[in-house]
């Protein structure tokens, strides 16, 4: 069925290709705004709407309403997204869409993820956080199979502009920011941008960090065919970094002196992050004419960790009073080069258009140091742990990984009338060497990735849509037989329908995704783990944003997701942490008379339904939880700016979930703000 599925799909839109038809100028007229910088994760004409898959843009003014801390804040109320499920995590994102966890990538380069070695993004730094649900390796190669978080740099602007600011909240939030664009020449053609943002801030329980950032970036309009703008960043981490790992002994149930009191937690006084992140790369374009054009963008980034964090993992198994603990240590550095060329050329006729794109890139990774995922730490009091130096003494393995891809993409959309049709296949060679506790690992890969797409945009504004994708994920090891891992393997089918109404100013989608990953570690009838599993996410998810009125704004998303995977040959699970159901909504208003002109007022709320670890404690369930956030914002002379954010504003205590691990969820956050842009 899924082949007949596959060929059909893509002999349809080879057929669309050939078809003839009257065009519909009035459909692209409404087209939304895209983010289109050659860094986009959209290849051809930036990242739309309406494409036959989801996707969400969210873009700089968003960012800043939403005064996150974090990337996965902005995308707290995106359908088919779960955040926050590790509570407020200092030294890490955890995003996860559709069930499985998403691959990222800075300004159009994929960022190699190994252990603790992943991206710490400054988000004030952020023009746009684009988000592509669902397999897709057809953008960037390898990629974990839940989807793609495309994190586009601010760069200069064509009209000079600029702010500076501070904040403070609680969390001991404290910090300077400031951000220019100008112009170096006459004439505009070369322009400048600087972007700072210096905070110290805590944990939600435990845990103090500094945080610098600074952010210089620089456009050539070399001519009006070609433009260079050239990209960089440093940003450094240090102090002591939250500790979110607990038990589940007295957290998801009752142990036999009481439950664990919310907030408590088992750092050790040791424990320390010293992270150091530079990049540096460049976006270039060039357009021969004829509809004949070339990009290229390259980024070489550079990441210093050395990392302690100690965790409970349980009660000590001679005295349930104690929590067991461990530590985890990581000091070392991953150096990463990646590269994308890309040509493309668009014909045109009557009432048709096409646009094929080639593309070659390549990505060298080395990452070394060295690691301890579980090191022993002294026990400490369940109820009333001990949270000062207990003199850990820190070992490590030499831990080394070298990967390397070379891609080849080819793309092509066709629109005939309200008909887009676009094809998609590439192929990728990936090889990686290995060094961990001791053990030598290899993989050599060969993968074709395919995808397929058909929509159709009526004029009243309505397009359906159904699609085909497919992701792969190379890794190193052996299975319990001593046979090399082969690639993880994702494949999604979706059918929606995207809506952009010409009565008010808004968007409405809705998607049904079958999402599924093959060669997951499974036992087989003898108990060994062998690459035999599945994990699946099936579900649909419903979104809404309008502009309701000049001064009211909404918008609401709701998300059922079916995720499972194997444990045993025979054995199906309930995914951990994701939940069956998620819903949320917000409402903004702007006054813009009398006393309270220049007042804007807002308020969301976020429901996650409940969720279950039912391999490592089953007959628990998580429970659901809704949380409540608000915004005001006050614009006050010619160019001040006064805001403040409350993240679950009635302080809800609740677990966020449990895989093994248990997480207290995020505590009430509130931060203040005042800013004067010129």
């Amino acid at each position: 069925m899924n082949t007949l599925f596959t060929r059909s799909l893509m002999a349809a839109a080879v057929l669309g290709a050939y078809t003839h038809a009257v065009a519909d100028d009035a459909v692209d007229s409404v087209e939304l705004e895209t983010v289109n910088v050659v860094g986009s994760a959209g290849k051809i004409d930036g990242l739309k709407f309406k494409s036959a898959q989801s996707n969400a843009v969210i873009r700089a003014q968003e960012i800043a309403e939403k005064a996150p801390m974090k990337v996965e804040d902005t995308l707290a109320y995106e359908s088919g997204v779960r955040v926050g499920q590790f509570g407020y995590d200092t030294k890490q994102e955890w995003i996860k869409v559709r069930g499985f966890d998403a691959s990222v990538a800075v300004d159009g380069s994929p960022v190699m993820q190994n252990g603790f070695f992943t991206a710490m993004p400054n988000t004030y730094g952020l023009e746009a956080v684009e988000l592509v649900k669902g397999a897709d390796s057809l953008t960037y190669g390898s990629a974990e199979t839940g989807g793609l978080i495309n994190l586009v740099s601010k760069r200069p602007t064509r009209t000079a502009q600029g702010e500076i600011g501070v904040r403070a909240g609680t969390q001991g939030r404290l910090g300077v920011f400031g951000d220019y664009s100008g112009k170096l020449t006459a004439d505009n053609s070369v322009r400048y941008r600087l972007v700072g943002d210096i905070e110290r801030r805590k944990g939600d329980f435990n845990g103090k960090t500094d945080n610098y950032y600074i952010a210089p970036s620089l456009t050539w309009d070399i001519s009006d065919k070609t433009e260079l703008t050239v990209l960089a960043s440093a940003s450094r981490q240090k102090g002591k970094p939250t500790s979110v790992h607990l038990p589940a002994t007295g957290v998801l149930f009752p142990s036999t002196i009481g439950n664990v009191a919310y907030g408590t937690t088992y750092q050790d006084g040791d424990d320390y992050v010293k992270r150091n992140t530079y990049s540096a790369g460049y976006e270039f374009k060039h357009d021969f004419g004829n509809d004949l054009k070339f990009s290229q963008n390259y980024r070489y980034s550079h990441q210093n960790l050395d990392w302690l964090g100690t965790f409970s993992y349980g009660t000590d198994w001679q005295d349930n009073t104690q929590a067991a603990r461990g530590y985890s240590y990581t000091d070392g550095t991953v150096n990463s080069h990646t590269i994308d060329n890309r040509l493309s050329k668009t014909w045109q006729g009557n009432g048709w258009r096409n646009t094929l794109l080639g593309g070659v890139d390549y990505l060298h990774a080395n990452t070394g140091g060295l690691n301890n995922g579980f090191g022993s730490v002294a026990s400490t009091g369940l109820l009333n742990p001990f949270n000062g130096a207990s003199g850990v003494v820190k070992t490590g393995s030499r831990y080394e990984v070298k990967q390397k891809q070379l891609g080849f993409y080819l793309r092509d959309q066709f629109t005939y009338g309200g008909l887009v049709a676009n094809l998609g296949i590439r192929h990728d060679k990936a090889e990686a060497d290995s060094l961990s506790s001791g053990t030598a690992g290899n993989y050599d890969v060969n993968h074709t990735s395919y995808q397929g797409s058909l929509m159709y945009n009526f004029k009243s504004g309505v397009s359906p849509y159904i699609s085909y994708t497919e992701s792969f994920k190379p890794t190193v090891g052996t299975d319990g037989y001593g046979n090399i891992y082969k690639p993880y393997e994702g494949r999604q089918y979706e059918a929606g329908v995207k809506y952009l109404p010409s009565a008010i100013d808004g968007k409405f989608s809705a998607a049904y995704f079958d999402l599924e990953e093959k060669n997951a570690l499974a036992a087989d009838p003898s108990n060994v783990q062998t690459q035999i599993g599945k994990r699946r996410g099936k579900g649909f998810e419903l979104q809404a944003e309008a502009q309701l009125t000049d001064n009211l704004s909404a918008s609401a998303a709701y998300t059922y997701t079916r995720s499972k995977q194997d444990t045993r040959f025979d054995t199906a699970i309930r995914t951990p942490l994701i939940p069956k159901h998620q819903a949320s909504a917000q409402i903004k208003y702007a006054f813009d008379q009398g006393t309270l002109n220049g007042l804007t007022l807002g308020a969301g709320i976020r429901y996650v339904g409940s969720t279950a670890d039912e391999q490592y404690w089953p007959g628990y369930k998580v429970p659901s939880y809704t949380l409540v956030d608000a915004l005001a914002q006050y614009r006050f002379g010619k160019n001040w700016l006064a805001q403040l954010n409350a993240n679950n504003l009635t302080g809800k205590k609740y677990v966020a979930g449990c895989d093994f691990y248990c997480y207290w969820g995020s505590e009430r956050s509130v931060v203040g703000s005042v800013s004067y842009k010129f």
